[in-house]
């Protein structure tokens, strides 16, 4: 029986998530270092991390890990990447597409489908148009452009509808529901930004399509998703690595996989546009993000070291350690292992993680399992393997005429 209880936390990152199936595959061909199997007993994702995490904990019981991974893999180069022959890709399309509705293939392949679309998108215009139109009319403050600026929006231009067939046909819920892998999923409720996370047994037939959308519903672009009467979105606004959740669950030993390249890796061009500049704040941030969770996990390995015998007897020690786990754990708790995979360059920019054509899934698959085969832990920032982040075991304070005090430190 393996020790170890082991966890995959799945990033979110749109098309660039391709990247992390390619990690994952070499996780399930490659093992451990030891060379034994990794059989994962918790999967957390967020975004597109949501769908590949779902995926696999449909998959685990019936396939194996290896085999749940190549059916993923599968998945994405014949389904979720686009192709002319499939008119488009399977996780959304324009709303009335020329590209797609100009293109003979289509209509040669898929005639009926080409033609209702075609019907159901313009009505869908139509409606947000007269929406549009309804709202500006009836805006009673702010000039003509401030009144225009309010109306626009882009998810009146996009449709998610592909991802819900998608999801609906390569993914089983009962399976999640009977699974003995916990699957934790998050997403963020739109009206007051608290984080949701969503567990095996809220994933019914109809419930779990919302949710793997609702995590996958990236602000301003795609609709949030309705849940239990509320709106949700894109649980990345918050939390696009769900390490903690996996650290809560019980999971000693972690495989991390993100998609945000060395902030110092993207140029800084002199003339930056828009979307430019809001990619480079939205890495800055999670890159901060995940380095504090490892940073943190890092100090609760020197903690749990340190305090190995007297754990008990520090209660500022158990107060820190209860705010990571949820709970306060008990003498045995084990050292957290930490595997970090990510790109160290720019996979695509701001666009990237819209771009699912078929040519570039495929290369970022390839590049992900190369990456991970010639992994070095080290450089990668692991906690637990070789040795942790240097994280002070406590935080100093040093206050004019005053004796040097210490403290726990705080979140």
């Amino acid at each position: 029986m393996d020790r170890h209880k082991t966890a995959l936390v799945l990033s979110g990152g749109g098309a660039d998530s391709a990247y992390g199936v390619g990690v994952l595959k070499a996780l399930a061909r490659k093992g451990r270092a030891d060379g034994s199997p990794i059989r994962p007993r918790i999967m957390t994702g967020t975004s597109a991390g949501a769908y590949n995490a779902a995926f696999l904990t449909s998959r685990l019981r019936a396939d194996g890990f290896l085999g749940a991974v190549e059916r993923l893999e599968e998945t994405w180069r014949r389904r979720v990447a686009g192709t002319p022959y499939r008119c488009g890709n399977g996780v959304f399309r324009y709303l009335g597409d020329p590209v797609t509705a100009l293109d003979p293939r289509c209509f040669i392949s898929q005639p009926f489908q080409q033609a209702g679309r075609l019907a159901q998108d313009g009505a869908a215009m139509v409606r947000n148009l007269l929406n549009g139109v309804n709202q500006f009319v009836s805006a009673e403050e702010g000039d003509l452009v401030e009144r225009l600026l309010n109306t626009i929006s882009l998810c009146s231009l996009v449709t998610i509808e592909p991802l819900r067939q998608t999801i609906a046909e390569t993914i089983s819920m009962q399976a999640i529901r009977r699974a003995a892998v916990q699957l934790v999923v998050t997403a963020i409720r739109w009206s007051d930004g608290q984080m949701r996370l969503f567990r095996n047994q809220e994933f019914s037939q109809r419930k779990g399509d919302d949710i793997i959308l609702a995590s996958s519903a990236i602000p301003g672009f795609f609709p949030p998703v309705e849940i239990d009467g509320q709106p949700f979105v894109d649980g990345g606004v918050l939390m696009n690595t769900p390490l903690r959740p996996a650290i809560r669950a019980g999971a000693d030993e972690i495989y991390i996989t993100y998609f945000d390249p060395d902030v110092s890796r993207i140029p800084v061009r002199s003339m930056e546009s828009t979307l430019d500049a809001l990619y480079r704040t939205m890495v800055i941030s999670w890159a901060a993000r995940i380095n504090r969770d490892v940073r943190e996990a890092s100090l609760v390995n020197r903690v749990i070291r340190h305090f190995s015998r007297d754990l008990q007897a520090d209660p500022a020690a158990l107060d820190f350690l209860q705010r990571v786990f949820g709970k306060r754990p008990g003498f045995k708790r084990r050292v957290l292992t930490i595997h970090r995979f990510h790109p160290r360059d720019d996979l695509g920019g701001a666009l990237g993680i819209l771009n699912f054509e078929s040519g570039r899934v495929a290369k970022l698959i390839e590049r992900g399992y190369r990456d991970t085969m010639e992994h070095d832990c080290q450089a990668s920032g692991c906690a637990g393997v070789a040795a942790d982040a240097p994280v002070p075991l406590y935080e100093e304070r040093r206050g004019e005429g005053k004796q040097a005090e210490t403290r726990w430190p705080s979140r």
